[in-house]
């Protein structure tokens, strides 16, 4: 299975490879244990946290916070990509180029998320009809039966846009996805669905680590332990949907397939469909 091989690809690469996620999980922990011990989000309440920094204090912590993130959205499947094609990963230089094109892959996921958004809607008017025409209970039951499938599809195609855009670095790969997704609906759907595993795996681990870190103290300290772990657990979470987005992406298309460094095998349906 398509979506199942992604996955399993993409966790094979993470382990094998740091230099696909070491620096965005660090920034993201670095990130997030600064927002949460200047109060912002969940965290700080679950450790009984309470910030005392003035607004004019805080405000350029925020934004250094918010702009460590910037490069998270474009490094770790560029990292992925120059292995993949048999090149060497700069960390560094890598990490430059990611603060431009993080920037530039944020407007695009901007574009993405409205498309995905109005397919969502499309997808969902039958469950849609179905829950305004049905007495409740019921209603939640049946329009469920449409729905799901309609939400998993759209995160499949949702996890492949950025990835798509940063492998061919063009808007219009996230655009094509669509209509390659929709001829792999199944596959598509299950890809979505695994995704989510992961998701509440890291529900379940922050809940764990809150508690465990409740029992050793509170306070801004506590704060800033809790945010960097899970800041730290749910990039890795993202890069892993990066990885695996980008592997489906090359699935569902017929990309040509990298066996290593100046070897390349091209799928000749890809090739007769140019």
């Amino acid at each position: 299975m398509k979506a199942s091989e992604s996955i399993s690809t993409a966790i094979k690469a993470i382990s094998k490879e740091s230099k696909i996620w070491r620096v965005p999980v660090v920034l993201t922990g670095i990130s997030t244990a600064m927002l949460t011990v200047l109060g912002i989000g969940a965290d700080p309440e679950l450790v009984n946290h309470r910030a005392h920094v003035p607004l004019e204090a805080a405000l350029p912590l925020i934004l250094l916070a918010l702009v460590l993130r910037i490069p998270t959205f474009y490094y770790p499947t560029k990292a992925y990509k120059l292995l993949f094609t048999g090149k060497e990963v700069h960390e560094a230089g890598l990490l430059r180029e990611s603060f431009i094109e993080g920037l530039k892959v944020i407007l695009a996921s901007i574009v993405y998320g409205l498309l995905a958004g109005f397919i969502a809607l499309i997808l969902l008017i039958p469950a849609i009809i179905l829950y305004v025409a049905l007495p409740e209970p019921i209603s939640y039951v049946i329009a469920a039966i449409p729905g799901i499938p309609a939400i998993l599809f759209t995160i499949g195609v949702i996890a492949m846009m950025v990835p798509a855009y940063i492998w061919r670095e063009d808007l219009s790969a996230g655009f094509d996805i669509i209509g390659a997704a929709w001829g792999e609906k199944k596959e598509t759907m299950i890809y979505g669905l695994l995704l989510l595993i992961p998701a509440l795996g890291i529900i379940a681990a922050v809940s764990g680590i809150v508690t465990l870190i409740s029992w050793m103290g509170e306070g801004a300290l506590a704060a800033l332990i809790l945010g960097f772990i899970d800041g730290a657990l749910n990039e890795l979470v993202a890069v892993m949907t990066n990885v695996s987005g980008a592997e489906m992406f090359m699935k569902i298309t017929g990309r040509p397939r990298w066996k290593k460094k100046d070897e390349v095998t091209v799928d000749p349906d890809w090739l007769a469909s140019l």
